[in-house]
């Protein structure tokens, strides 16, 4: 039995809806981080590359093409995505990301 995506929708600044996959949640220093991989080439925060291949079969996502968000809670209760702008967070961050997918990859096979 395969376990169902989540797949979330995005807005851009344009009004562009964009759906993205729910990779991973996790917690670094006490903030939260979304892994997410973009469906559709044209996502604002990254995108297949390839065209031509059948890259949305479940479970097949490159983690080259996965971006990862901080996630934070408003006031009201609403969860909100922000991009890591600040370049000593994104490395932490990134790196234990990539070290989270690898670690789901080789516990499927």
């Amino acid at each position: 039995m395969t376990e169902k995506e989540e797949i979330i929708p995005l807005v851009d600044e344009d009004g562009e809806q964009y759906d993205f996959v729910v990779l991973d949640f996790f917690q670094v220093d006490d903030l939260n981080y979304a892994i997410l991989y973009p469906l559709e080439k044209d996502a604002p925060w990254g995108g297949q590359e390839d065209t031509e291949e059948e890259a949305d079969e479940p479970g097949d996502h490159d983690a080259e093409e996965a971006v990862i968000f901080r996630v934070v809670e408003g006031g009201n209760g609403e969860t909100m995505l922000h991009v890591i702008e600040d370049e000593e967070e994104w490395e932490r961050v990134a790196g234990i990301a990539y070290e989270r997918l690898l670690s789901t990859d080789n516990n499927e096979e």
